[in-house]
Order: structure tokens, then sequence, then C-alpha cells
């Protein structure tokens, strides 16, 4: 069995705007512009990003607060295409 990273573990910073989503750790960084977006599914525990069919980003629910959680499905909503709601 493999052992876990210690770097992958690592807090996540998430930020937003208009035109894409950034996921920064001290793993690195995962920017998904929103254009590019293939799938995004939003669930009551999280909101899962799919760059593409064999990468996804999960951003808990919990970390946000009301109003980051509905800006964020809002932006997604307008921007992103090829979209689908769970």
């Amino acid at each position: 069995m493999s052992k876990q990273q210690p770097t992958l573990l690592s807090e996540t910073n998430w930020h937003w705007s208009d035109d894409s989503i950034v996921a920064s750790s001290a793993a690195g960084s995962s920017i998904v512009r929103l254009p590019e977006l293939h799938r995004w599914l939003i669930g009551k525990a999280s909101i899962v990003l799919l760059p593409q069919d064999r990468m996804l980003l999960i951003l808990p629910r919990r970390v946000l607060t009301d109003d980051q959680a509905r800006d964020i499905e809002d932006t997604l909503g307008r921007f992103a295409r090829k979209t689908r709601r769970a």
C-alpha cells in the first residue's frame, strides 16, 4: 500500500472571479478557466469541478459562508459552459 503525500493534505485556498476558479495549496495551484470547465456538480456537502473527464477538484461547503456558496454557484451558472447540476 502506498503512503499518503503530506503536501497533498495541506490547506487549500480558493478564489474565483467571472473567468476562473483558482485552488492553491502547498502542493501547487490549479486554475480552472470557466469557459473551459467540462462539468460541475453541486451537492449538499460539496461543489465538484471537473476541468476534464479524469480530473476533479472538490470544494467542501463547510468552508464556505452562505454568501460565498451562493456567489460561486451564481458564478458557475453565469459563466461556465457545458454545465450540469447534481
